[in-house]
């Protein structure tokens, strides 16, 4: 084939452009495969409060269809930042390398994508309540594309100025809680900009009534997920669309989708797969210590049961009159924590969520004892307080 052969350029980076377009759609939600699962108890969980500087990476990898056209997509480092915090949405911006190959059938020919290398930036607009996508717009995709056989390189920038969908749609409805069902209703979707190929410009001007199909989510139960960067292990509710084509994990102490999936999904007149999941966080610092405090009772005071009647002197030992209740409270946690309770080395309880109580409930009189908290999470780390006491327990 020749060079001068190759001038349907522009109907191919046009393919291009639709597809990188419904794929900013599913990059603006979010967000290691499951290494364990369980049900537990949670309160709702409302949405996120983020702010300015908040930041997530994503590793994503896409495969898209189109009649005969295929193309796959991998973005190793998809870095989203908090770039502005309004009343009723955030603006994100992101950024990230994007690496490609395919083929595309255009005018009767196959033309063979051997290598795409690209870089993408641009802003989304998210609701703060809802995560629901409000906009996307002043978004460059650039770099190179090698097409045919032989290969022949050509430049290209893509400016998407504005892409939106009507009506807005929520993926993630809070307060989130076990169980909980929504829908989302179909959607329009308008893409306008340009693209310039070798020095050809031409507008883009995308319209789809239905392009995005309507949606029916349950939370099903919370999910144990494995985040390699970091070696441990962050509790995320499970959410799962009622056709299996969708799946998403949604962790509460890093604020973010931590995984999403989606599995030959129709749109319009293709159909998209692919994996997102989390690389790392700003809501991550194990910089911080892991620490614990035994808040109740206080050291050097006096207990009748629950009450604490007055305060003695710290050289005191502590006095505990009755049943008691020992509290602990852990700080340094992104993850999972167990947190045991001694009394003179003996393991009383362990609990694994909070709050961190336990009832001592023994025939105990007039025993010095030590009472201890250890917490211990994903990580090895420990950390342990203690006090001393006198015990009046009958």
């Amino acid at each position: 084939m020749k060079k001068g052969k190759i001038l349907p350029r522009n109907t191919i980076i046009l393919h291009i452009v639709l597809i990188l377009t419904f794929s900013l759609v599913f990059i603006s939600y979010i967000n290691l495969p499951i290494t364990a699962k369980y049900n537990k108890t949670f309160e709702e969980i409302s949405a996120p409060d983020w702010n300015i500087g908040d930041r997530w990476s994503y590793f994503a990898n896409f495969s898209f269809k189109m009649y005969d056209d295929v193309l796959e997509l991998e973005c190793d480092n998809l870095e989203i930042i908090v770039d502005s915090v309004y009343e009723s949405y955030y603006t994100l911006y992101f950024n990230g390398s994007v690496d490609g190959s395919g083929k595309l059938n255009i005018k009767g020919g196959i033309f063979r994508i051997n290598k795409l290398d690209g870089f993408i930036e641009g802003y989304i607009d998210l609701g703060r309540t809802n995560f629901s996508l409000k906009n996307i717009y002043d978004v460059s995709v650039s770099g190179q594309v090698k097409v045919g056989n032989p290969s022949v390189t050509t430049d290209f920038k893509i400016n998407i100025d504005d892409a939106y969908l009507t009506p807005n749609i929520i993926f993630i409805e809070f307060p989130l809680e076990i169980g909980k069902n929504w829908s989302t209703p179909s959607a329009d979707i308008n893409v306008y900009g340009n693209s310039i190929i070798a020095g050809s410009e031409e507008d883009i001007n995308i319209s789809e009534s239905d392009a995005i199909p309507g949606f029916d989510f349950t939370c099903n139960d919370t999910t144990n997920f494995f985040l390699g960067s970091y070696g441990t292990n962050v509790i995320s509710y499970n959410i799962l669309e009622k056709t299996n084509k969708i799946s998403m994990m949604y962790a509460p102490n890093i604020s973010s989708i931590v995984k999403l999936s989606f599995n030959e999904l129709k749109f319009s007149n293709f159909t998209i797969s692919g994996d997102l999941y989390l690389k790392n966080t700003s809501y991550i610092d194990y910089d911080l210590e892991l620490s614990v405090e035994l808040v109740n009772p206080k050291e050097g005071s006096v207990y009748l049961g629950k009450h604490r009647l007055f305060r003695r002197n710290k050289l005191f030992s502590t006095l505990l009159i009755g049943r008691i209740n020992l509290e602990a409270k852990v700080k340094g946690v992104y993850d999972d924590v167990s947190v045991s309770f001694y009394v003179n080395d003996e393991c009383k309880k362990t609990l694994t969520k909070s709050p961190y109580v336990y009832t001592l409930d023994e025939k105990i009189f007039g025993k010095n004892c030590e009472i201890r908290v250890v917490a211990e999470d994903s990580l090895d780390r420990i950390a342990e307080d203690y006090i001393s006491a006198t015990l009046l327990i009958v």
